[in-house]
């Protein structure tokens, strides 16, 4: 909370009135199963967005990503979709659909921190308008709750012109519970719910600390293939059947006469979905070693079927391979492609000293280890 206070206070000169922390959306399983009405295994966990916000006299928005130094304005009557404004459009999306619905809310000074801020624009978004609504309601007394909130999250992000926020994403941001993970029917926009009961030292985040903008052009190109897949995953599904439903094995024969590029791409997408399920299943019975298997068979597929890795996350994953004490891990979507679940046996020392110095000296970047624990939808203050 410090950090969004002491960077509000440098650039507004005054102290904001409301601070919101929401939770990161996190995608354990799944990330693309929108595109094909599959499922995702998703949750919350800490260190999302921190959001403060501080009225003004005007209609004039400002605001501050004090991660990336990066300062936007628009004025609330007028905000207009602008591309270069990326992250900005999240608010002008909140600002401009309270507007329409006749809430005079005036200007306001806005300032956004924590590891949420410097997210891709799917998350970013997705936590700007979870955080923007708590903390209007707040700060206006408006007195809507969280459903009520919900609803105008899903008008807002028709503002942009194409999806730029999952409904998955924020569907957990304003319903998840803690200790909850969700399997989430991409198709009925609905959740199943279990407890996650694998001990906290027994499930950690490895963060490999690199950049977004790294893996931004692999995760960029296989976006805009996706729509050309989809159509092709229409043309090879038999009537009456839906893809999601099919076997691996039926996947492969369906799928056998295409390019292996798209075969592999398609493949992705359907182990994806099921290896979701399978998870699912395995934590619902509280079997670690089941878990770790699906996300390492998860982490397999995203490598050798999506070919979304680096050198850097290609090396995690090999290294994990070696010790016999990590049972598995896959790269999860948390917003920044670099993070890892892994599921370890009780005398794990991974990643050891040694491990974590020679990642420093091979690639130049420290990574962070944090205990994996779902959270709930909101924490504020």
């Amino acid at each position: 909370m410090q950090e969004v206070i002491v960077a509000h206070k440098r650039e507004f000169e005054e102290e904001p009135e409301v601070i919101i922390a929401v939770p990161q959306p996190t995608t354990i399983i799944g990330s693309f199963s929108d595109y094909i009405k599959g499922w995702s295994l998703i949750c919350n966990i800490e260190d999302g967005l921190t959001v403060a916000i501080s009225r003004r006299q005007d209609t004039t928005v400002r605001l501050l990503n004090a991660n990336k130094q990066d300062k936007k304005k628009f004025v609330v009557a007028s905000s207009k979709y602008r591309k270069e404004d990326k992250w900005a459009n999240a608010a002008k999306a909140i600002f401009s659909t309270l507007n329409k619905q006749g809430l005079k809310i005036c200007g306001c000074n806005i300032t956004l921190a924590g590891r949420g801020a410097s997210t891709s624009n799917y998350s970013i978004s997705s936590e700007i308008f979870a955080a923007l609504l708590f903390g209007l309601n707040k700060l206006f007394s408006l007195s809507f709750d969280t459903n009520r909130l919900f609803s105008i999250a899903l008008s807002a992000s028709s503002f942009f012109p194409s999806s730029c926020v999952r409904y998955r994403d924020l569907w957990v941001l304003f319903f998840a519970e803690k200790d909850k993970v969700y399997l989430f029917d991409e198709k009925k926009q609905s959740a199943k719910c279990t407890s996650y009961s694998i001990k906290p030292e027994l499930s950690y985040i490895f963060d490999s600390s690199l950049p977004y903008s790294i893996l931004t052009p692999e995760y960029d190109e296989f976006r805009s293939i996706l729509p050309e897949l989809v159509e092709k995953i229409n043309e090879i599904t038999p009537k009456g059947t839906e893809f999601r439903d099919l076997t691996e094995k039926e996947v492969r024969y369906y799928t056998s006469s295409l390019p292996d590029r798209t075969r592999r791409f398609i493949t992705f997408l359907s182990l994806s979905s099921e290896y979701a399920k399978r998870a699912f299943e395995a934590i619902s019975r509280s079997e670690g070693l089941a878990l770790g298997k699906i996300l390492s068979l998860s982490q397999r597929s995203i490598i050798f079927n999506a070919e979304l890795t680096s050198p850097e996350l290609d090396w995690i994953f090999r290294r994990c391979q070696e010790s016999v004490s990590v049972i598995g891990m896959a790269s999860i979507d948390i917003g920044i492609a670099s993070s890892f679940l892994c599921i370890v046996d009780e005398k794990s020392e991974f990643p050891n000293n040694q491990r974590v110095e020679e990642y420093e000296r091979i690639f130049g970047f420290h990574p962070e280890k944090r205990f994996f624990h779902p959270v709930s939808s909101l924490f504020s203050e």
